[in-house]
């Protein structure tokens, strides 16, 4: 992790919750690189990775809008 990295709102590498909007069940992912812009709707998603993928890939999109927490430790994977 550099200096720089502290400054970003998604820290490769954080484990990251987030809400699941099918169910309103809380889930997590591991922060897999920048987020970007939708083209669609403007909104900003975050890649996030399966929390035991040690090559960190990107499985899915969430929207910065459903993000509830986000942990450097890895804490929320006991919770």
């Amino acid at each position: 992790m550099t200096a720089a990295s502290l400054n970003d709102p998604y820290p490769l590498g954080w484990v990251l919750t987030y809400r699941n909007r099918n169910g309103g069940r809380r889930l997590i992912g591991v922060v897999a690189g920048e987020p970007v812009l939708d083209p669609d709707t403007g909104a900003e998603l975050i890649p996030l990775a399966e929390p035991g993928d040690a090559r960190c890939r990107p499985t899915r999109w969430i929207s910065d809008n459903d993000v509830i927490g986000i942990d450097p430790r890895g804490a929320g994977l006991d919770r």
